[in-house]
């Protein structure tokens, strides 16, 4: 990727991923390798309303996953860790330009990160539900477990792969 010297208004390498569309806002701010100082490229700025779209986007989204099957849910999983898998070079060299990471911990990173990433995909089909005790004399609770919304996450940056990896259903 190309950056230039010109930071503030100047057109990001990348956009933000919103509703599936490559959105550019209108601010950058410069990625710098942080041991040669030199910019890897310029970063989008998010506002609060690229935000508010986003939240939007991913609630409209959610939808459709809470309504998926837990087979349809484990074949998108398995779909994503395949991209990483044909990325991972990509991804390796990214991390290792934007955090100053050796080749090794990038590595490290990507495949641990796609690991992660099946083991979701293999818990997708196994999430159970219980009948528990409950208060009443006579009668029982049903737990169940369900998607329960979206949720905002941020990764550090040291690994930021492994860390914004899905754990959890």
């Amino acid at each position: 990727m190309s950056a230039t010297t010109e930071y503030g208004n100047s057109r990001a390498s990348f956009g933000l991923l919103i509703d599936g569309e490559d959105v550019h806002p209108s601010n950058t701010f410069p990625v710098p390798d942080p041991i040669t100082q030199k910019t890897v490229h310029l970063a989008p700025a998010g506002l609060r309303e690229d935000a508010t779209l986003a939240v939007e986007a991913a609630e409209r989204a959610f939808e459709s996953w809470r309504d998926s099957t837990p087979l349809e849910r484990r074949t998108i999983m398995l779909k994503a860790a395949e991209i990483m898998q044909a990325r991972r070079e990509e991804l390796s060299g990214s991390m290792m330009k934007e955090t100053g990471a050796k080749a090794s911990w990038a590595a490290f990173n990507i495949k641990t990160a796609i690991e992660m990433v099946h083991e979701a995909a293999g818990m997708a089909t196994q999430i159970k539900g219980e009948i528990l005790q409950s208060n009443g004399k006579g009668t029982l609770a049903m737990n169940f477990k369900e998607p329960c919304g979206v949720v905002l996450g941020i990764a550090p940056w040291n690994a930021p792969i492994v860390s914004t990896s899905p754990v959890k259903m």
